[in-house]
């Protein structure tokens, strides 16, 4: 492999896991931003249009329409810096197949936990007894988890960064 420039491969490499770390917490900071949004509309729509309908939708809809391209945007941004770093970080270059194929499984079964705790949320915290049909609530729950989630996957990265750093750097030592 080619050096980079201004510096050597491992500093490179460095750089590269980095950058990824930095996309994958700016993106889940984003998310756990506008994970906000439909809190606010939820709340919002019974005090400013009690009966909903055409007039809710009309107010609502274009604030809706953009957080959720800002919020498609930070998704974006989190996968790719989620997906450089599963490349950059893999123990075993030989073996990359199986590490990489262990990240997805892992991927789908928080992907299925997740289903779970979010279908246990919007039962517990959902429509209230007396009928109402309200699932604010619900709702309200599942939001505050995903952003609280996102939050905690950015801190995560901000206390790993300089861990994941020197681990690239040693490994890249080890194989020169």
């Amino acid at each position: 492999a080619e050096p980079f420039e201004g510096g050597g491969l491992a500093q490179g490499h460095a750089r590269t896991s980095k950058r990824s770390l930095l996309a994958l917490c700016a993106g889940s900071v984003v998310m756990g931003l506008c994970w906000f949004g439909p809190m606010r509309v939820g709340y919002q729509v019974p005090h400013h249009f009690p009966t909903g309908g055409d007039g809710a939708i009309s107010f609502w809809s274009t604030y809706m329409v953009v957080g959720t391209f800002i919020w498609g945007a930070g998704q974006g941004v989190y996968l790719a810096g989620d997906q450089a770093l599963s490349f950059a970080l893999v123990p075993d270059k030989e073996n990359a197949g199986r590490f990489l194929a262990l990240n997805n499984v892992c991927g789908f079964l928080g992907a299925a936990a997740g289903g779970l705790v979010v279908g246990a949320l919007l039962a517990l915290r959902g429509p209230r007894p007396t009928g109402d049909g309200n699932i604010y609530e619900g709702y309200m729950s599942i939001f505050g988890v995903a952003s609280l989630c996102s939050f905690a996957i950015a801190s995560t990265g901000i206390v790993m960064m300089p861990h994941v750093i020197s681990k690239v750097l040693v490994t890249q030592a080890k194989d020169s």
